[in-house]
């Protein structure tokens, strides 16, 4: 007989895969969900912090990145480029951590119930 601790993470897994979907697409949509709720936030943050400013700081500081990061665009190619890479794999390596973490919680067998004092 499984324990409870087993029962309980069998239903909520069960209730995260309702369509018995394969575990790595399920966290991958996860992860991305999670990946872009952040990024709304951090952008969310920035339109506040400018709106609080006001239009002229916004302006001055775009003319400043402006003149500073644009004039050069190999450097910001390059930039972006290993942004971009070190961000996916930031992406991929959780995948994966997640998907270890929740194939090893499934296949896990369930160990034999202890026997307790005087119910023998």
């Amino acid at each position: 007989m499984p324990s409870p601790t087993l029962q309980i993470r069998s239903s909520c897994l069960h209730w995260v895969y309702p369509f018995r979907m394969k575990s790595k697409l399920v966290i991958k949509f996860l992860l991305a969900l999670t990946f872009g709720a952040v990024f709304g936030l951090l952008v969310h943050q920035d339109q506040e912090k400018w709106h609080r400013l006001g239009r002229e700081a916004f302006l001055a500081y775009q003319s400043n990145q402006f003149d500073q990061h644009t004039a050069t665009a190999a450097g910001v190619i390059i930039f972006c480029a290993v942004f971009a890479l070190g961000l996916y794999s930031l992406y991929e390596g959780v995948a994966f951590a997640i998907l270890k973490l929740v194939t090893h919680v499934q296949t896990r067998e369930p160990s034999a119930p202890e026997s307790l004092p005087g119910l023998n």
